[in-house]
Parts: structure tokens; C-alpha cells; sequence
């Protein structure tokens, strides 16, 4: 072990971000970001330690398959003598800190950066030190909807700046001046708000790759996401390599390489609807997958348009999925998708909500109690909070959509 007091050698560490393992309820998608993360860190051979800045898990309670899974390909490289060091994404963090990063911690198995109290109004981060490299490590979790900005707010950056050594500061919240497009109207933390004076600025959350030098500070970086977590990131993957960074530190510098990770190559196939029956519409999809070289490649089908007659249930989109013959996952997108209104129903009003009430009154005709409509689609309405996994909350709106049902017998 090297002593504490002695001049810190070179080293090497690997910075990922954005792993959601557990983020996809197709399995196929589940076991390609499964393998993602295992090859990762096949790939980090000559890293002393490993820095996850968050997202590790796609919920605070993943299904215990795929945390298994991950735990049994990071103790491997624990037990060669890397070391892991985390903080929570806005994924896998929970308010009562009763979740599968803390488990892992529990073990040994990781150690959880983000360390500090409030002395009054100040909040005042303790430093991590890696025993081998000397390499000093300090961070902030994230929290949900972005409520970790209300603590940046509150950092003692004085006494994170006066310490010496090679630092790495590890987050996961977007930089307000290196925000990608597809961010723009995201709020993120202010420049203003890090700690100056670091030597590497390990971020996650972003999901774009960004590697920047801000004066004052230093090397800012996002690795993107490893794989990927929602349907733009698999879009993302056709056009970019998706991966981590290796980070190569000598004479007290850093220097990084870009690790792309390979899993299976992604085709997307669009098609329109408009003026098509559902019938036309099935065949016309039909023929696109016969004609597509589909074989082990991610199949991201995107059917946008409004059909002439039928509805989109009508498509018969399992007959559609099978015909892309090999392909490691077909998934569709057929949120763009929409059908004739059968009954014409024409509806004017001040407000949406208006216009709602006057629509659920016109269906009706009488025949029916329109009422529980109303908190029927206020639940179905509910938006995904940032951080809650897509399954669990499907799973929780169907459940309260169930409950209001139920009390109409």
C-alpha cells in the first residue's frame, strides 16, 4: 500500500455513468444491457478503481436477477483489488437511503462518495481517499426532480478547494453551460455552484457524451449512458457509440479515452399511416420487415400518422414483430399513432378540461354515468416523476386506475 504521505505515481481509473440496469421490460433489452456492464468492466483490466457517477440501477429496488447479476461480475474485480466508488443517480437513490446501493456498501462491496453534514447553513463533504493512488474523491448524490441543486447551493467550496492532491469530484446533475440541445429547456446546476480547482469532474445523469476543460475548474466529463435506458438512447445508439471513459493520470494530469461498448446494432424503420386502413397498414408493415436485414440488431419501429378506418389495435402488431426475422428486439413506437373518431364528435370549450367534460358527456348519450371518467383519466394522465422506473409506475397508475373502477360496482 502506498504511504499516505508519499508523491502520488501514475494511475488509471474508469469513470461510467448511466448504466440503468433493470431499465427495460423487454427481456431482450434487459440481457443486452446486462452484458453491456459486464463487457464494461471486462474493459477496465487496467483501472485501479472503477467511478460510478449514478443511475447504476434503473429503481432503488431492481429486480434481484439483474442486481444479482451485476454483483457477481463486480465482486470478481473487487476481489483482483479494484475499487468502486458511487453515488446515488436520480434512479437508484430513495429519501430513507433502504435501497440497493446501500445494500452494496453494507457488503463492502462499493463505497458510496457522497459523504457530509451541515454545519449550520453550510454543507461541508468529507473526502474519500483511494489507499493505492492517493487520489482524493468527493461528491454529491443525486436526488429526484433535481432537488440536489438546493445543496450545491449550500456547499463549503472553500474548504473543497484548499485541499492538495490530485481531486475527482463526482455528481449526477447536468452543468448548466454544457447542456446538450435535447436539454435546453432542463434546468441544471450552475457552473458557479462546483468547487473550483479539481482535476476531474466525474458526471452522470446527462445522457450525451461530453468531454470539456472549463478554466478554473478542469476537466469536466459525462460518459453518456452506458447502453441505454428509454427509446431515444437506443435511437442515440444507431447514430453513436454508447460506452465509459478510461481515465489516465500521469505527473498529475488527466488524460481520457473514450471506451466504446458493443452490444447489437440498431435499425430503425419508420412508417406512415395516413390514409391507410389498418388492414393496409399491417400489410405495408409487414413487407418493410421482410425487406429489412433485421438479424441481431434492435429493431426500433416508429408508425406515426391517422388511420383512414380500423384502429391501431387492429394491426395485429405480435404478427408484425415476428416477421422481423433475427432481430434481437423489436420495439415499437406507435405513440404518433391515431385513428378516426368514430362518432364524429365535434367539441369546443374554454379549457381542456372543459372540452373533456363535454366529450364524456356527448359518449355517454345518457347510456352511462359519465362521473368517474374524470378521475379515471386524471389518473391515466399522470406523468412519470423523474427517477421512478417506467415499469413501477405503470404499475402503480394501473392500480389506482383499478381502484376507481372498482368502485363503480
Amino acid at each position: 500500500m502506498r504511504p499516505k504521505n508519499c508523491k502520488m505515481g501514475d494511475f488509471v481509473f474508469a469513470h461510467l455513468s448511466d448504466v440503468h440496469l433493470g431499465a427495460f421490460r423487454e427481456p431482450e433489452l434487459r440481457e443486452l444491457n446486462c452484458l453491456a456492464f459486464e463487457r464494461a468492466l471486462d474493459a477496465c483490466g487496467t483501472a485501479d478503481f472503477i467511478i460510478i457517477a449514478g443511475d447504476l440501477f434503473d429503481s432503488p429496488l431492481p429486480d434481484l436477477s439483474v442486481a444479482d447479476r451485476a454483483v457477481r461480475k463486480m465482486r470478481i474485480l473487487r476481489e483482483q483489488g479494484k475499487r468502486f466508488y458511487v453515488v446515488y443517480g436520480s434512479h437508484d437513490y430513495s429519501p430513507g437511503e433502504k435501497n440497493v446501493i446501500d445494500l452494496l456498501e453494507s457488503t463492502g462491496l462499493i463505497t458510496k462518495v457522497s459523504l457530509g453534514e451541515y454545519e449550520g447553513e453550510a454543507l461541508r463533504l468529507r473526502f474519500i481517499e483511494d489507499a493505492e493512488t492517493g487520489a482524493k474523491i468527493a461528491g454529491m448524490s443525486a436526488r429526484k426532480r433535481g432537488l440536489e441543486r438546493e445543496h450545491f447551493g449550500c456547499l463549503d467550496r472553500k474548504a473543497l478547494e484548499a485541499e492538495d492532491g490530485f481531486k475527482i469530484f463526482v455528481f449526477h446533475s447536468g452543468v448548466e453551460e454544457h447542456k446538450p440541445d435535447f436539454l435546453k429547456g432542463v434546468d441544471g446546476v450552475p457552473l458557479s455552484l462546483f468547487p473550483k480547482g479539481f482535476d476531474y469532474y466525474a458526471g452522470g445523469h446527462v445522457h450525451a457524451r461530453i468531454d470539456a476543460e472549463e478554466k478554473g475548474y478542469g476537466r469536466i466529463v459525462f460518459p453518456g449512458p452506458l447502453f441505454a435506458a428509454d427509446y431515444r438512447d437506443l435511437e442515440d445508439l444507431r447514430e453513436n457509440k454508447h460506452g465509459f471513459y478510461l481515465v489516465r493520470v500521469a505527473g498529475g494530469k488527466a488524460k481520457t479515452e473514450f471506451k466504446p461498448v458493443e452490444t447489437a446494432g440498431v435499425e430503425v424503420v419508420e412508417c406512415g399511416a395516413t390514409g391507410k386502413s389498418a388492414a393496409d397498414l399491417r400489410e405495408e408493415l409487414l413487407e418493410k420487415a421482410r425487406a429489412c436485414e433485421a438479424k441481431g440488431k434492435i429493431v426500433l419501429l416508429k408508425v406515426h400518422g391517422e388511420l383512414s378506418s380500423g384502429s391501431p389495435g387492429e394491426v395485429d402488431w405480435n404478427a408484425v414483430r415476428a416477421a422481423f426475422e433475427g432481430a434481437a428486439c423489436v420495439k415499437v413506437n406507435r405513440s404518433g399513432l391515431s385513428a378516426p373518431l368514430a362518432s364524429g364528435v365535434k367539441i369546443e370549450g374554454n379549457s381542456r378540461r372543459e372540452v373533456e367534460e363535454k366529450l364524456f358527456h356527448e359518449l355517454a348519450e345518457g347510456k352511462w354515468d359519465e362521473k368517474p371518467c374524470r378521475p379515471l383519466l386524471d389518473e391515466l394522465k399522470a406523468a412519470r416523476p423523474e427517477g421512478e422506473a417506467k415499469q413501477g409506475f405503470e404499475e402503480r397508475v394501473a392500480a389506482k386506475a383499478e381502484k376507481v373502477l372498482e368502485a363503480l360496482k
